[in-house]
């Protein structure tokens, strides 16, 4: 009979004991990374944004459905976007979450993005 009583703590305890659960998979994303990841293909927001960093340092692309140029850099491990041409450069990390990838700035996740091959989907004047 003790037996079974401490078996019955024992899991009366284990019910009242929060799961644990996995924390997400979170890797800041290198220079060379972000170069191999987003360099020749469609960057897009799927709302707002799609631009396609062209490999020689320019951006073509629309927003909310007006065409836009600019600049793209990597600088100190953050893709560093300038849109339209010659706009402050806005930089992010990149930070790939259990498989998606993420822009964080200032230790905030701000927006996830996604990396598609240019395609005729994208229509960029």
């Amino acid at each position: 009979m003790p037996s079974v009583f401490i078996s019955l703590i024992g899991f009366a305890f284990a019910l009242n004991t929060p799961i644990a659960t996995a924390e997400p998979h979170r890797k800041v994303l290198s220079g060379q990374e972000i170069r191999k990841v987003f360099i020749g293909k469609i960057t897009t927001d799927s709302t707002h944004f799609a631009y396609h960093l062209k490999p020689d340092g320019k951006i073509i692309g629309n927003e909310l459905g007006r065409s836009r140029k600019g600049t793209w850099a990597i600088q100190s491990n953050q893709l560093c976007l300038s849109v339209p041409m010659g706009a402050p450069a806005d930089c992010w990390t990149v930070v790939r979450l259990d498989g998606n990838l993420v822009f964080r700035r200032d230790g905030v996740d701000v927006m996830e993005v996604t990396v598609e091959k240019f395609s005729a989907k994208y229509h960029f004047d």
